[in-house]
């Protein structure tokens, strides 16, 4: 080194630690749509009431819930269909609903799974009584198995972002008449928490107050008081996110073991590759995960395995969900020339440079960056990436002198705030008077 910067590996450990796994600029979400907190809502006992009132009150508002169901009491089968073809999640609540389940994980898996045919399959089961049976043959039937209140095991009521410390005690907060959640701001104080946490919390309920709700008598619960609590989910939609149980633990498991690998980029285009390796026969973990790239692209087009995906462009970054080993994903530049680097203007046509003629890092010993690279330290000389492993300067940053002047340009004036109407690897370019002008680190983007 040639100068006193932090090595490369401290920032790299510390970037490890501090968030999610990324490859250059692009990072995956600890919830989905890169929210703050998650929140689940699970029913116990297959009620009627569940399909004629509860789920529609959750899709009133765009949201999906968890059911599980008991084999024997042969439930509504086709209402419960219904559900799981609308997004919502049936599971396991056993065959008999005896004091334990042991000896039917594998059977009531299988007997609800040959009634209900939902994409992930029957992946989550609650126990009966809340009493845990064999956790081995629990886990290796299902993703996670449900208990009650953690805090009637010892354990906490709220998760964190890596979920439960086991997932075959997975803990859901009782609710209704026998439970500590009765009310709208009971439901909203837990989901406040989980915010404030960056956790994920879980809410049991069996039936409602004056419904049919067959079997499912124990504690009903004021559905007035859910649909409180989901308006102000609503609400607060940027910071909580409300899915299906399992769900939430797919996702928890695959970003947890999910990398982005980076398979190159320049102006026009960025392609990854997000791939886990999760060897476990329950499922295929395939539930999109949230990505966010680091961009100053203002139009773009995503894809994945050659397939166009939702995406949106905000403060900055690129948003859009992708499945994990489900294909290469390409982010392209809308605005990139597809041809040339050659760019016309009132006053004719004029090649913009591509080359380093004036790389500030090299007489610093290093190169400069070629590529997107998010910005990891910045001193006295510019802002610096890491490209190969290696330090970069990046072109556009240099505080000494203006860049694009050696180029043949002025760099742009600071009265106005500035659009970068073509970039290179040299930096970025507006128009000023009918010239090019470099944009500097002293200019601000519109």
């Amino acid at each position: 080194m040639k100068f006193n910067k932090i090595s490369i590996t401290a920032i790299s450990v510390a970037m490890i630690a501090a968030g999610s796994a990324f490859a250059q600029n692009a990072e995956i979400g600890t919830w989905a749509g890169f929210r703050k907190g998650a929140a689940s809502f699970t029913f116990d006992d297959g009620a009627p009431s569940h399909v004629s009132d509860g789920a529609p009150v959750f899709e009133k508002y765009g949201y999906r819930a968890t059911f599980f169901l008991v084999y024997n009491w042969n439930p509504n089968w086709s209402g419960f269909q219904s559900l799981a073809n609308k997004g919502h999640e049936i599971g396991s609540h056993s065959n008999s609903h005896g004091q334990n389940m042991s000896g039917e994980e594998a059977s009531s898996k299988r007997n609800i799974g040959g009634k209900i045919n939902q994409k992930y399959g029957i992946i989550s089961v609650a126990y009966p009584n809340c009493n845990v049976p064999n956790e081995g043959a629990v886990l290796q039937n299902y993703i996670l198995g449900r208990i009650c209140n953690g805090s009637w095991q010892g354990m906490s009521d709220n998760m964190g972002k890596n979920g439960p410390s086991n997932w075959a005690k997975v803990p859901a907060i009782m609710t209704g008449s026998e439970g500590q959640i009765r009310s709208t701001n009971d439901f909203t104080s837990q989901m406040q928490k989980v915010i404030q946490s960056n956790g994920w919390v879980s809410f049991l309920t069996h039936g409602y107050q004056g419904k049919n709700n067959g079997s499912a008598t124990y504690s009903p619960t004021d559905l007035s008081a859910i649909e409180g609590a989901l308006q102000w989910a609503k609400q607060n939609d940027k910071n909580i996110w409300i899915a299906p149980m399992g769900f939430v633990a797919m996702y928890i498991k695959e970003r947890d073991a999910s990398k982005i690998e980076s398979q190159g980029s320049d102006s026009s285009s960025m392609t990854f590759e997000l791939k886990h390796n999760i060897a476990n026969g329950v499922s295929k973990f395939d539930y999109p995960l949230s990505i966010r790239v680091k961009s100053d692209w203002s139009k773009v087009e995503v894809t994945q395995n050659g397939t166009k995906i939702d995406s949106k462009i905000e403060s900055g970054y690129i948003y859009f969900d992708a499945v994990p080993n489900g294909g290469k994903i390409v982010v392209k530049n809308g605005n990139a020339s597809s041809s040339s680097n050659t760019t016309s203007k009132a006053s004719g046509t004029k090649t913009l440079p591509t080359t380093y003629t004036n790389c500030w890092a090299k007489a610093l010993g290093y190169p400069c960056c070629t590529q997107a690279t998010e910005v990891v330290y910045t001193d006295s000389n510019g802002q610096w990436g890491i490209q190969n492993n290696d330090w970069c300067g990046k072109p556009d940053s240099n505080t000494k002198n203006c860049w694009a002047r050696s180029l043949g340009y002025n760099c742009c004036s600071t009265s106005t705030c500035r659009n970068a109407q073509f970039s290179d690897n040299d930096g970025q370019w507006d128009i000023e008077n009918g010239n090019w002008c470099g944009i500097a680190t002293t200019n601000t983007l519109c």
